[in-house]
């Protein structure tokens, strides 16, 4: 009994259907965690890099004229329309359901469908590129502007064979290229301004990093599967009208987090001033990347658990699912207990005392942190099982309503007001929709949930109350944080040891342990 339960909580397995060891499977899912965060790593270390670099080889005027040009392409990752992800969920369950041979209709009928969206993006940049200009930019930066979106609309199709690498279950691939991309745009644009260049190298060092990516997904996927090479025989008109209906509802979840995520700053640009914009922008910024790191090893499963759901197998599905939330409130307590101890020194040391936006605002702001990883392990079993529909509405909603408290609340308690509405807005749709939501597509009881949680929600109120006072306290920095350490560590070992079992604990260090070892003996060889 406990040889399967084991067998059960060390990964819904891919090795089972296909006659792999146990052991490549976990070491499989564990390279794909591994990989997700080097490629986070490398977009931590890129803005601490380039950001002051660029300030001082551009200078000013022009590094804010790359920011517009950043700013008004970030609306090109719209761009896939919900496509790619419908694509990846489909590739995933026809490997898992053993129909391989449906993946080079899900590839041309995406890779062209893609290729006429590029052909309409540069058109519409080629129409509307005087007004930008006139608008926007002039000189340099116009050209450098076209030179990046030309590069992003040409790796748009290829946008299709990385969803493949995540649908075969090699995320680790697609998270190589990812972080090697970065780190050689990091050294590419770091020479490139040591040698006097300006803008327009930089957007075509920018652009050309995520079209080598892409290419490099291009050449791995037909390594995998010639089939991956796209012909237009192998376009299917229904294949395409079948995926719109999902495709539309990812792509409302895509426009509905751009507008969650990207009103605050606006509304307190507005209100209170570009002031106030950064001393709000920064701090979020890092709770932003630290609850990435949850984020990016958990999404890293999504091709393993739409697998495992299209194989209808819910016991695993269920027990990791379980675990995750788990984990999620482990992390959550961790990193909202080290936010609030460390965070304001952080801040301090990292820009200055004036990107400090004040307790409660800072509070606030580690309250939307410990929300968004709680809702991870939900929103990964919603988005991998196509289950989105009304989580894409609700999402559309959440941001109107952000939208409309934040400019009421703005006006009554300032930066506090905006990062309350932001919570309140979740809470009243997405944060209590996605965990019953994802119950009810795993068919997990209440009672079994409640079960699952309440030791370590327990433990984490406990952990929370203890570390409040000590970030309260006047103690100098170091005594505050080495006491934070100490509570902090023990809340770990404590809660590890008393709400996972003897059986996941094993299951953790394999995951830890085989990439580890496999490194370590990469490098002896």
């Amino acid at each position: 009994m406990e040889s399967a339960e084991r067998k059960i909580v060390a990964g819904p397995s891919a090795g089972e259907q296909t006659g792999a060891p146990r052991g490549a499977a976990i070491g499989g899912l564990s390279r794909n965690v591994i990989w997700s965060w080097a490629a986070w790593a490398a977009s931590v270390v890129a803005p601490l890099i380039l950001v002051p670099l660029s300030v001082t080889c551009l200078g000013a005027r022009i590094y804010g004229e790359w920011l517009i040009i950043l700013s008004l392409t970030s609306y090109l990752g719209l761009a896939n329309l919900g496509l790619g992800q419908t694509v990846g969920n489909r590739i995933a369950e026809a490997k898992a359901r053993g129909r391989r041979d449906e993946v080079g209709t899900l590839v041309a009928t995406a890779f062209y469908a893609y290729a006429a969206v590029a052909a309409l993006i540069l058109g519409a940049v080629e129409i509307a590129g005087p007004w930008l200009g006139r608008r926007f930019l002039a000189g340099d930066a116009a050209i450098a502007f076209l030179v990046y979106v030309a590069l992003a609309a040409i790796a748009l199709p290829f946008k299709v064979h990385q969803m493949m690498l995540r649908g075969y279950e090699r995320v680790d691939r697609e998270q190589a290229l990812e972080a090697g991309g970065t780190a050689a745009r990091i050294a590419l644009i770091v020479a490139a301004l040591a040698a006097g260049l300006k803008l327009v190298a930089v957007a075509a060092i920018s652009g050309g990093a995520a079209l080598a990516a892409a290419l490099g997904a291009y050449g791995w996927a037909v390594r995998m599967n010639p089939a991956a090479r796209p012909r237009r025989a192998r376009f299917s008109w229904p294949l395409l009208r079948a995926m719109l209906r999902p495709s539309a509802a990812f792509f409302a979840l895509q426009a509905g987090w751009t507008l969650v995520l990207g009103v605050d700053n606006l509304v307190i640009g507005w209100a209170l001033g570009a002031a106030a914009v950064t001393s709000y922008a920064v701090p979020f910024r890092m709770i932003w990347m630290a609850a990435a790191a949850f984020t990016v090893a958990v999404n890293a499963l999504t091709p393993t658990v739409t697998g495992t759901y299209a194989r209808d197998r819910r016991g695993p599905l269920v027990r990791g699912y379980l675990m995750a939330l788990r984990l999620a409130i482990l992390y959550g307590v961790i990193g909202a207990a080290a936010l609030w101890i460390a965070g304001p020194r952080l801040l301090i040391r990292w820009a200055g005392p004036a990107v400090y936006p004040g307790r409660t605002t800072f509070a606030l702001q580690i309250v939307a942190f410990m929300l968004l990883v709680w809702n991870v392990p939900s929103s990964t079993i919603m988005w991998a099982t196509t289950r989105h529909y009304w989580w894409a509405a609700l999402t559309i909603a959440e941001g109107l309503l952000n939208l409309a408290l934040s400019l009421w609340w703005v006006r009554c308690w300032g930066l506090a007001g905006v990062i309350a509405a932001t919570i309140a807005s979740s809470l009243v749709t997405n944060g209590w929709y996605i965990t019953v939501g994802a119950m009810r597509t795993l068919g997990v009881a209440p009672r079994r949930m409640l079960g699952a949680l309440w030791p370590g929600a327990l433990l984490g109120a406990v952990a929370i109350a203890a570390c409040a006072p000590v970030g309260g306290t006047t103690a100098p920095a170091a005594a505050r944080i080495a006491a934070g350490a100490v509570l902090i560590l023990a809340f770990a070992v404590v809660y590890i040891k008393t709400v996972f079992s003897s059986i996941e604990r094993g299951a953790m260090r394999a995951w830890i342990g085989r990439p580890v070892a496999a490194a370590s003996a990469a490098r002896c060889g």
